[in-house]
C-alpha cells in the first residue's frame, strides 16, 4: 500500500471539472484562455542568445475589448512576478519622451520584488492612438543598451501599425460572440440551475444579455440582483430599466458602446 501511495503522489494532479461552471467564473478570465497562453508563453519563454532583447509582444484590440484586463491577469500570475523584478506601465504621454531613462521615471510601478535578484523588467506600454515609428525606433534602440537581458515589452494599441514593432507574432484580441456572452451571463445568473427548466426567466435573461451588448460589468451586477430576486416580475422590471437606461444614454450622448458606461466610452 505504501508503494501505491508513493506512486500516486508522483503522478501529476488532474483538475476535475466541477459540477457547475458558475463556481469557476469568479476566479478565472472567461473565454481568454488562448490569448492568455499566448502572453504567458512570451513572458516565460527563456531568451536565446541570438534573440533580440528586449522581446516585444504587440497586442492589437479595439477599445473596451478587455486587453488591459488580460494583461492585468497575466501580471498577477506568480510565475510572472517571480520572473521579473519590476513591472512598469506607461501610456502615450510617457512614450513621447523616447528616452528609456526618462521613461523609467514617469511610469507606474505595478510590481516590485528585488528579492528575486537581477534587473529583469517587464514594460507595459498602453497606447490609445498611433505612435510615430521614428519615436518607437529611438525608444527601442535606447532600451537595448539600458535594460538587462531577459526584459520584455508588451505594447497595446487599437492600431495595426504596432505589428511591425514586435519581435514575436502579434496577438489580436476580438470581442466575444453574442453566444459566448450569453453563456457567461446565463451561468452567472442561473448558477447550478438548468435555465431550460425556467423558460420565461431564460427568455428575459437572453433579452437582457442582448441589451447589455457584451458589457461584463453590467452582467456581473445584474446577475447578482437577478439571483436574489428569482421571479419573472422582477426580471421584467430589470429588463425595462436596462432599456430605459440605454435610451436615455443614447439620447444624451448619441451612442452607447457599453450601456453601463455613461457617454458610451
Amino acid at each position: 500500500m505504501r508503494e501505491f501511495l508513493m506512486f500516486l503522489n508522483s503522478c501529476p494532479r488532474l483538475c476535475q471539472q466541477p459540477y457547475s461552471m458558475h463556481l469557476l467564473l469568479d476566479r478565472c478570465l472567461f473565454g481568454r484562455q488562448m490569448e492568455m497562453e499566448h502572453i504567458m508563453n512570451f513572458l516565460l519563454k527563456e531568451d536565446i542568445p541570438s534573440a533580440e532583447n528586449p522581446g516585444v509582444l504587440p497586442i492589437i484590440a479595439p477599445g473596451k475589448v478587455g486587453k488591459s484586463t488580460l494583461i492585468e491577469h497575466a501580471c498577477e500570475d506568480e510565475r510572472v512576478r517571480n520572473r521579473f523584478s519590476q513591472i512598469v506601465c506607461f501610456n502615450d504621454d510617457d512614450v513621447g519622451h523616447a528616452n528609456m531613462v526618462a521613461l523609467r521615471d514617469c511610469g507606474v510601478i505595478k510590481h516590485q520584488n528585488y528579492s528575486i535578484g537581477g534587473d529583469r523588467i517587464l514594460i507595459i506600454i498602453e497606447l490609445m492612438g498611433d505612435i510615430d515609428e521614428g519615436v518607437w525606433g529611438r525608444l527601442y534602440s535606447a532600451s537595448k543598451s539600458s535594460v538587462a537581458v531577459g526584459c520584455k515589452i508588451i505594447v497595446t494599441s487599437r492600431s495595426d501599425k504596432i505589428v511591425s514593432f514586435g519581435t514575436t507574432q502579434a496577438l489580436r484580441v476580438n470581442f466575444f460572440t453574442q453566444e459566448a456572452y450569453w453563456y457567461f451571463f446565463k451561468v452567472r445568473t442561473f448558477g447550478s440551475l438548468d435555465a431550460e427548466e425556467h423558460p420565461k426567466l431564460a427568455s428575459l435573461a437572453m433579452d437582457m444579455a442582448r441589451e447589455m451588448n457584451q458589457c461584463f460589468m453590467g452582467s456581473c451586477i445584474y446577475s447578482v440582483l437577478l439571483k436574489a430576486n428569482f421571479n419573472a416580475r422582477f426580471w421584467s422590471m430589470a429588463l425595462a430599466r436596462i432599456r430605459e437606461f440605454k435610451l436615455k444614454n443614447n439620447l444624451i450622448y448619441k451612442r452607447v458602446s457599453c450601456w453601463w458606461s455613461l457617454g458610451g466610452g
